[in-house]
């Protein structure tokens, strides 16, 4: 285990606990995968899930003994992007610069869109579920 300021990574397990939010995050791998699929999409279920999307990837995920992963809020992809600490962040995670998805849905009826997190900088903005952006999966620590 490796303690860097608030985050603690676990080369073994591929996770880094947030000692902040206690948090757990995976770290393990560099995936893209849309919130949900084209089909869902083309057929208005928006919040269908299933499939080969990110949500159910963090649902099935096994890794580091724990299997209660989830995809994280929007707060609490930012509470862990370069804005919030940038040096420590550097360091305790494996960081792709590009966008990231959240489990944060836009709340004014557009069911098509949810946010997704610059991890380089923290910026969030809103897209269609049907693309594909990486994503990061979580789960509440102990």
């Amino acid at each position: 285990k490796i303690a860097k300021g608030r985050f603690i990574r676990d080369d073994e397990k591929e996770i880094v606990l947030d000692t902040n939010t206690s948090l757990v995050w995976q770290d393990n791998t560099l995936v893209s995968k849309p919130w949900i699929t084209l089909e869902n999409a083309r057929a208005n279920n928006y919040f269908n899930t299933s499939g080969d999307t990110a949500t159910t990837y963090c649902e099935n995920l096994t890794l580091g003994g724990y299997s209660d992963w989830r995809l994280p809020s929007m707060d609490e992809l930012k509470s862990v992007s370069y804005r919030a600490d940038r040096l420590q962040i550097k360091k305790s995670f494996s960081i792709n610069d590009h966008y990231y998805w959240s489990s944060t849905m836009h709340a004014e009826g557009a069911i098509a869109l949810a946010f997704i997190v610059h991890f380089n900088s923290g910026y969030q903005k809103l897209h269609y579920k049907n693309r594909n952006f990486y994503f990061r999966c979580v789960r509440a620590g102990q």
